[in-house]
């Protein structure tokens, strides 16, 4: 969200890489086994840039580093929305996990028991 600090939190699995944010003019590496963080403050949204600097704007994060053959395909685009932009885009996703604290949530069936599986001795079994 546009004027609320973000956090980065950056890591590499094989070779280190370079997380670029060009436009944020921020660098910082990813080394393999070392999480590092990044903090950023975008000033302006995804709109105002456009408007200011016409309709393909994007911002773009990169990887900054040549570390392999995968290196050209390493980037992506960074979407800077209003406060008010984000509510109304989060208010249409559809939540992949709910929580206890999410609400709306079923409780779990308790689970219900077989003695007559493995030798007697009562297992669990799904419902």
């Amino acid at each position: 969200m546009v004027g609320r600090p973000l956090k980065l939190i950056i890591n590499a699995k094989d070779v280190v890489h370079d997380v670029g944010l060009a436009h944020f003019r921020m660098k910082m590496d990813a080394v393999p086994g070392m999480p590092t963080t990044m903090w950023f403050t975008p000033k302006y949204t995804t709109r105002q840039m456009r408007e200011k600097y016409g309709e393909d704007f994007n911002y773009e994060i990169s990887c900054d580093q040549i570390c392999g053959k995968g290196h050209f395909s390493m980037r992506g685009t960074i979407v800077v929305e209003s406060e008010a932009e984000f509510k109304v885009w989060l208010a249409q996703k559809t939540p992949q996990y709910v929580t206890a604290t999410s609400g709306g949530a079923p409780a779990p069936a308790p689970a219900k028991t077989d003695s007559t599986a493995n030798g007697g001795n009562p297992t669990k079994t799904s419902n």
